[in-house]
């Protein structure tokens, strides 16, 4: 991913400290200029011009309450988790558990126009949509606030509706948490829309994508699109219920009741496991170590991505115990049993409570544990204090 790779570009540069020094200040500069440049194009390009960038944003969900737009709220608020001070929801500072209210609700809009890597809804004035791009705290970062428009866009006739967004975009690697907890989520009000409602998905789709619109039914309806500027006849916007930041339970009860019954249930699976983690990123530096501590134990040792999704479905929802080093993997948590016992392991610079909501949703037991990182936010894990948490739960 992005981020990935410029980590790789900073560790190589900080054997040279004075380049590091040197490729920082330009990149600050860089920034500034380019964000003061578009800024000028915002107010220099009227809004009666459609390509440019957008000027603003405006809300959908007040034209619903006030009955100025069809559409309908299927939830006000989905409630907070009780967190403790040292809860990793409270220490990694993205406010997990205080992204509530977070409405559910869908809006029709006819002649939308979409754009952007996240295809978000920009009206008639030029503005993008405020909930279409993650709300007031987020819309200034979306691609689509800052995609310039250069060319008419691409006609769609009929009714459609979108999984697209920020993090699901039109093209490039998407993340396996993110197509789970903030892409086909929204697909829990289709049935809201008319019979044979379209969908717009990323234009390259992996087999974990598709097989999950194939047991949704919904895959033959489905439109691979990587255009960046659509203008569709029908368009029925369905809200992000989550994102990989936000508490969500309708978002993790969706799909639980979605894929659980799909579960892979012709062989038995381990009840404790490691999650591996493959990739030289947010990793383990002394990993073979922390694999023959697990091996000595029983524990099995997998690897999600090499397993089909029928099968992490079915290790998930049978494990009683589970431990790894933080990363997209532990999505697979949405399957777990109430009583699962969950420790997480963290790098002391890459943390996040994402699973952690996850857990507490689903009722699992949570612990974690942070450990010193490298360059690379590979973590070194301290064997003592792993005994230590694993014989808290009674698991050697």
């Amino acid at each position: 991913m992005l981020r990935e790779r410029r980590l790789k570009i900073l560790v190589q540069l900080n054997a040279v400290p004075f380049l590091l020094l040197g490729y920082r200040r330009i990149k600050k500069s860089g920034i500034w200029l380019f964000d003061t440049f578009k800024e000028l194009l915002r107010l220099m390009i009227p809004s009666c011009i459609r390509f440019g960038l957008p000027k603003d944003c405006f809300e959908v969900l007040p034209e619903i309450r006030s009955r100025q737009r069809e559409g309908r709220i299927i939830l006000e608020n989905q409630g907070s988790p009780a967190v403790q001070k040292d809860s990793v929801m409270e220490l990694c500072q993205l406010e997990q558990h205080r992204s509530q209210p977070w409405p559910i609700f869908w809006g029709q809009f006819r002649n939308a126009r979409l754009a952007g890597p996240s295809l978000a809804l920009i009206d008639n004035e030029k503005n993008v949509c405020l909930e279409s791009t993650y709300g007031n705290k987020y819309f200034r970062r979306d691609p689509a606030y800052n995609y310039f428009v250069r060319n008419a866009p691409t006609r769609l006739g009929g009714n459609w509706t979108s999984i697209i967004s920020w993090w699901v975009p039109v093209s490039g690697e998407i993340n396996f948490a993110h197509w789970f907890l903030d892409a086909l989520p929204r697909l829990a009000l289709l049935k809201e829309f008319p019979s044979g409602t379209r969908i717009l998905v990323p234009g390259e789709l992996m087999p974990f994508q598709i097989q999950t619109l194939e047991w949704l039914g919904v895959l033959e309806r489905c439109r691979k699109t990587d255009e960046r500027h659509l203008l569709i006849e029908n368009y029925w916007f369905s809200s992000p219920p989550s994102i990989i930041v936000s508490y969500s339970p309708h978002a993790v009860n969706f799909l639980r009741n979605a894929f659980l019954p799909f579960a892979e249930k012709n062989s038995e699976t381990p009840k404790h496991f490691f999650l591996r983690r493959s990739g030289p990123l947010r990793n383990i530096a002394n990993e073979e170590e922390v694999l023959e501590f697990f091996e000595r134990r029983g524990w099995a040792i997998i690897d999600t991505a090499q397993l089909t999704m029928a099968e992490q479905i079915q290790y998930f929802a049978q494990a009683e115990a589970i431990c790894g080093i933080h990363g997209a993997g532990f999505t697979n948590c949405v399957w777990c049993k109430p009583g699962c016992r969950v420790l997480e392991l963290f790098a002391d610079n890459y943390l996040s409570g994402c699973y952690e909501w996850i857990c507490d949703v689903v009722q699992a037991k949570y612990r974690y544990r942070i450990f010193p990182s490298d360059a690379l936010l590979n973590a070194r894990i301290n064997l003592e204090l792993l005994e230590s948490d694993l014989k808290c739960w009674n698991l050697i």
